[in-house]
C-alpha cells in the first residue's frame, strides 16, 4: 500500500503504512521506500543518503529459499538448482544472515 500512496505523492499516507514495518523489522524494501517517501517530502540529500545506507546493508526480507538445502533462489523452481530436491523453494526470510556485499560496502561512501 506505501507503493501506491508513493506514486500517487501522498507521502503522509505511505509513512503511515510504512512506519511501524521500517522501525519494527526493516528489511531493503521498506528502507528503500522511507528514502522514497522522504525525497517526495523534500528531505536534505544527508537524510535519503541515510535512509539508502542502512537499505545497502539490511536483510532483503522474504526470498525463494529451498527447504531442504537453504539455498536461495532469484526465481521459483520446481526443482532446488543446488540440491535437486522437487518442490522444495519456499517464499520466506533465509535462517542464515545475510551478508552485505562487498560491492554495497564499497558503495556506501558514494550515496
Amino acid at each position: 500500500m506505501a507503493e501506491l500512496n508513493i506514486v500517487a505523492e501522498d507521502f503522509p499516507e505511505a509513512r503511515r503504512w510504512l512506519a511501524d514495518m521500517a522501525e519494527r523489522a526493516p528489511d531493503a524494501r521498506a528502507l528503500t521506500l522511507m528514502a522514497a517517501i522522504e525525497r517526495g517530502e523534500g528531505a536534505d540529500d544527508k537524510v535519503v543518503q541515510g535512509w539508502l545506507a542502512k537499505a545497502l546493508t539490511a536483510p532483503r526480507g522474504p526470498q525463494w529459499v529451498c527447504d531442504s538445502c537453504n539455498h536461495i533462489h532469484a526465481d521459483w523452481a520446481p526443482v532446488c538448482e543446488h540440491c535437486s530436491s522437487f518442490d522444495t523453494l519456499s517464499w520466506k526470510r533465509p535462517e542464515t544472515p545475510e551478508m552485505a556485499s562487498v560491492a554495497a560496502a564499497h558503495m556506501l561512501p558514494l550515496i
